[in-house]
């Protein structure tokens, strides 16, 4: 009993600024966990929004498909196409842990990761190229 009154006060301590957004292009949501089953009452009611998943939702610039970089990261609770913001102590509290932390994704975009693979093996390509020419 204690605990829900406790996730129900941290929950609604930004309620007044808190509301359901739709995904918009661009953006990827991460999934973090579900919501502990002694929570989940507490957390559909609060939010109407009906879900129990907690992500990471975040801005994601894509080439091709792949992502090359990542911005302006946030917790939600979500569900398909919409979620809640979540402030970091918030989605600590409502998963049952003491620290969470943003998807590798969100850090290393994948296509960062690839770009800087290739650039350097152009370098070390380069060099070996030059070695060659200079008979070495």
């Amino acid at each position: 009993m204690i605990r829900t009154f406790t996730l129900l006060a941290v929950l609604t301590a930004g309620v007044a600024h808190a509301q359901i957004v739709e995904l918009h292009e661009g953006e990827t949501i991460a999934p973090l966990g579900q919501v502990p089953i002694e929570k989940r009452d507490a957390v559909r009611e609060l939010t109407a929004l009906g879900s129990t998943d907690v992500g990471y939702v975040y801005d994601d610039f894509q080439l091709g498909g792949v992502s090359v970089w990542t911005s302006n990261g946030r917790y939600c609770l979500y569900t398909e196409q919409r979620y809640w913001v979540l402030t970091e102590h918030q989605a600590c509290v409502v998963l049952g842990l003491t620290k969470v932390m943003p998807p590798r994704a969100y850090h290393f975009p994948s296509g960062l990761i690839d770009a800087g693979a290739i650039a350097i093996l152009a370098a070390l390509a380069f060099v070996l190229a030059r070695r060659r020419r200079a008979g070495l």
